[in-house]
């Protein structure tokens, strides 16, 4: 699919379904049946998010670094993920034990409208072919 649309679309929907989860996690859910299938629903669009944004992102990062580039774009991006997420991680954790999860959550989707707006916007190959220069 990422191969005819794109690879950036993929991208962006699969990032815009993990902060439609993020948001409806936010708010308050009373225990019911209908909470337990909105919380399967919420796993499935985590699914979703992670079939669509973690292969094809390899894949991007491969088209764009080209071939005798990628073993070092690949070391750059694990090295950014790693170290995002471990203070992501903390921070969320800390918003989450001081305030409340909802303000947690709603941090996460705020992180999540802004990177989906730099990441839709943002030609990568341009910047790439500067620093080749």
């Amino acid at each position: 699919l990422s191969d005819k649309v794109g690879r950036k679309p993929i991208i962006v929907i699969g990032l815009s379904i993990l902060l439609v989860s993020c948001i409806i996690l936010a708010f308050p859910i009373q225990v019911s049946p209908f909470s337990l299938a909105l919380i399967i629903i919420i796993f499935i669009m985590h699914g979703f998010y992670l079939a669509s944004v973690d292969p094809i992102s390899r894949a991007y990062i491969a088209d764009l670094a080209g071939k005798d580039k990628r073993g070092r774009a690949y070391g750059y991006y694990y090295l950014s993920v790693g170290l995002i997420s471990m203070v992501e991680a903390l921070v969320f954790g800390y918003i989450y034990d001081v305030f409340s999860y909802t303000w947690a959550f709603s941090y996460i989707s705020i992180l999540l409208v802004i990177c989906i707006i730099i990441f839709a916007i943002t030609d990568f190959s341009k910047i790439i072919k500067k620093a080749e220069k």
